[in-house]
C-alpha cells in the first residue's frame, strides 16, 4: 500500500485506507492535496459510512 507524504496509519484508519478502491484513494490523496492539515480522515463521509456498516457487521453479544 502506498499512502502520499509518507503518512503512516494505524488501527480502524489503516484498515479503512487498506479497503479503499484505486478511484477512491485518488479522491482521498486528492482531499488530503487540497485541504493540507485541515483534512481529517475520522470525519470524512467515507469513513464514517465504512465504520457504521464495519460496526453493523459485528457479532451482537446479545442473547435471545
Amino acid at each position: 500500500m502506498h499512502i502520499a507524504n509518507n503518512m503512516s496509519y494505524t488501527g480502524e484508519i489503516k484498515e479503512y485506507v487498506d479497503s479503499l478502491t484505486e478511484k477512491e484513494r485518488q479522491g482521498f490523496e486528492i482531499a488530503k492535496d487540497h485541504l493540507g492539515c485541515t483534512f481529517h480522515i475520522e470525519k470524512s463521509i467515507g469513513f464514517k459510512r465504512w465504520k457504521t456498516k464495519k460496526e453493523e457487521r459485528k457479532p451482537s453479544n446479545a442473547s435471545p
